[in-house]
This record gives structure tokens, C-alpha cells and sequence, in this order.
């Protein structure tokens, strides 16, 4: 069901990732054939389109993920933050920045509220400049490729702020003290 200002219609929608939707502008919800809302901000031209929330469901309609932030033309693009919750897993994963096309490409990841990355982003992995809390109580500063560690980078003990290497890394390893301070 799609509630606009001036009523409510049966669209016949009961899943919603990212939709052609009657023409419908301006300020509206999406509800599914249970009544749960899965979709309130704007639209433009029958899409998502400006400041919007989007929730997905499971079988058993717990949230297993939602979008705030900006849409443009039905994708998330602009300021928003996703969240993905792995039943199986019991993560909480949280992505905040900026989207281009469904995807993050600049922002911060966190895990299960833990700061985990904060830089930029590829194809929604680590890649540019980044910095990476390491799970050996450690922090990497430096640069990414495809989600690896790769170029110059340091990394620091995280209670005393000491470096414990740094240099050249390819592919997440460590390759060589190449770096003048």
C-alpha cells in the first residue's frame, strides 16, 4: 500500500529493494500486505528521491536491514547510514557516509557498535586512504586496495600509540621500511 497526503492506494507491492512505483511526488510510505511500513520519505517520479528511510524484512518480519539518508532516482546517493543485522551471526554491521549508486564511498564502518574503518570505499570494500582497527589491539594508518592493506602505511600499538612497523604492505602483507618520518 502506498499512503500519499490525499489517501491510500493498493499499489500491490509486498517487497520493496528499490521500485518503479506509480508516478507519485512528494512525501509518502510504502507499507507491505501486513501493514508494516517498509518505505517512508519523498519521491520523485513514482521513486525514492530525497530523505527517506527503507527497511527490509525476513520471513518472520524482523529488520534484518534499513537505509536513512538520501535517495536519488531509487538508490541510496548522498549522507546516509545502512545497518545489516546477520542472524546467523548475531553482527550488527553499520556503514555511515556517503553512498554513490548503493554503495558507500566514503564513511565509517562499525561492527557491533566497535569502530571498525574509517576512509574510503570501493565496490563497498576498504580502498584509498583508511584507517583499520586491528583486531590484535592494534590500528593501521595508511592505504587500501580491494579491501586489503596495500601501499604505504603505519601501524601502531593501540595503548601506547608505539609503531610497530612501517613501510610498503602488498596484499596485506608487510613488505619493507620505506617510509621517513
Amino acid at each position: 500500500f502506498f499512503q500519499a497526503e490525499d489517501g491510500i492506494r493498493d499499489i500491490g507491492v509486498t517487497r520493496v529493494q528499490t521500485c518503479a512505483l506509480p508516478i507519485f511526488n512528494g512525501r509518502g510510505n510504502i507499507f507491505n500486505d501486513k501493514g508494516i511500513m517498509i518505505y517512508s520519505g519523498t519521491f520523485r517520479n513514482g521513486k525514492f528521491d530525497g530523505n527517506g528511510k527503507l527497511l527490509s524484512f525476513d520471513e518472520f518480519d524482523y529488520i534484518i536491514s534499513s537505509y536513512i539518508g538520501e535517495f536519488q532516482n531509487g538508490i541510496f546517493s548522498g549522507k546516509g547510514t545502512y545497518q545489516h543485522f546477520c542472524q546467523d551471526t548475531a553482527v550488527i554491521k553499520k556503514y555511515e557516509g556517503t553512498f554513490l549508486k548503493n554503495q558507500i564511498v566514503s564513511g565509517t564502518l562499525y561492527i557491533n557498535s566497535s569502530l571498525i574503518y574509517q576512509g574510503e570505499f570501493r565496490k563497498n570494500r576498504y580502498h584509498g586512504y583508511g584507517i583499520l582497527s586491528i583486531p590484535t589491539n592494534q590500528i593501521y594508518v595508511g592505504y587500501f586496495k580491494d579491501g586489503l592493506r596495500h601501499g604505504n602505511g603505519i601501524i601502531y600499538n593501540f595503548d601506547n600509540l608505539e609503531i610497530v612497523c612501517s613501510g610498503k604492505f602488498v596484499k596485506n602483507c608487510f613488505q619493507n621500511r620505506d617510509i621517513e618520518y
